[in-house]
């Protein structure tokens, strides 16, 4: 399997440094890449997982809960499960920090298939058929904060079924655990 992949439409770019198998899922550890003026997925919850950032390079910034932090090089964060977060380039120059995602869970495939998506629609963000149908299989475990609960609960089902149906969705894998 692919150790790094990028979103070439901006620049992201994630490298496992320990994949769901390797860790038998306990956890996934991951060194994320963003150029000047980075920007990570937009705010977002991971319901059943601890996620813990440490910088390499550069100030991160994170958002966690409705508070906004900077971290420099040798600092470290953890997010606790169900806190909404997101994470950008605070002074607009590239960074380089290392996420463990713990439990492992689907944070693995969900990456892997947003990132093909993004790449097969040449853009930031994933097809909508692609980014519904993912949302809709990882209910329970993560969530974009930016997105009402009813239209991700009702409305992306909907849309996920209505492309399968269609051909829209390119999705090639299942996720790892299943609810």
């Amino acid at each position: 399997m692919q150790n790094t992949i990028q979103v070439e439409a901006t620049g992201e770019v994630v490298t496992f440094l320990k994949s769901t198998n390797e860790t038998n899922g306990e956890y996934v550890e991951i060194l994320v890449e963003l150029k000047e003026g980075g920007k990570g997925p937009g705010p977002h919850i991971h319901h059943r997982q601890v996620e813990t950032y440490s910088v390499q390079e550069g100030r991160v910034g994170v958002l966690l809960g409705k508070e906004k932090i900077e971290l420099s090089a040798g600092q470290q964060l953890e997010i606790p499960a169900g806190t909404v977060h997101d994470y950008w380039s605070a002074d607009g120059k590239p960074i380089k920090f290392t996420a463990t995602i713990q439990p492992a869970l689907n944070f693995e495939w969900m990456l892997r298939e947003i990132f093909a998506s993004c790449n097969r629609k040449g853009a930031a963000g994933p097809s909508p058929f692609d980014g519904s149908y993912v949302i809709t299989k990882l209910r329970g475990e993560y969530s974009l904060a930016d997105v009402p609960v009813f239209v991700q609960r009702y409305i992306f089902p909907v849309v996920a079924v209505l492309g399968k149906a269609t051909g829209q969705i390119k999705i090639s894998s299942k996720p790892y655990v299943k609810y």
